[in-house]
Formats: C-alpha cells, structure tokens, sequence
C-alpha cells in the first residue's frame, strides 16, 4: 500500500513522509494549491517519486516562478537526488541537503 503524509512545521515548509506517485500525488497537491509563497519541502522520508510525483514538482515550479517564488526541496535521498538530476529539475528547482 501506498502513502504519503503531509506535515506543516510552518507556514510555507512542509515535511513528507512516504510515497510520491500516482496514487498519492493528489494529497500533496491539495497541499499545495493554497499556497502561494516561496515553499520549502522536506523530502528526506520520502523513499520513492515515479513520473507524477515529478510533474507535480515542475508543476509547482512553474506556477509559482511565474509569482516569483521559489520552489525548494530540502535532504533528498540518493535515489531522488539521481531522478532530479536524471530529468534535470535539479536546475530548475534549488535542491538544498
């Protein structure tokens, strides 16, 4: 079974815990839309990102830098670091450890 959690430690800085993929990119989506400042995600218990959990994140690039703000994504694992390099969002997003 596939999960994700969404924790708000503040206002624009959430932390999640699980599985981003097609069957939980909806969750985390619906966290997102209300917000509309720079954002800061904490990805270091995620343990798996397919397809859809990557265009969420351009998605959520993309709306945001047309606002100006910024998407930031905090301790990802091996494993995701290698996908944001992979399909290069690691030069779009600000990839922080």
């Amino acid at each position: 079974m596939t999960h994700l959690s969404v924790e708000f430690t503040e206002g624009n800085y959430l932390v999640l815990h699980g599985r981003l993929d097609t069957n939980t990119v909806d969750i985390l989506e619906k966290n997102l839309q209300s917000l509309r400042q720079d954002i800061i995600v904490d990805i270091s218990d995620v343990d798996y990102i397919n397809s859809a959990g990557l265009g969420l994140l351009l998605k959520t690039y993309q709306e945001l830098n047309k606002s100006g703000y910024t998407l930031t994504i905090l301790n990802p694992t091996a494993y995701i670091e290698e996908l944001l390099k992979i399909t290069g969002l690691d030069q779009l997003l600000e990839v922080n450890h």
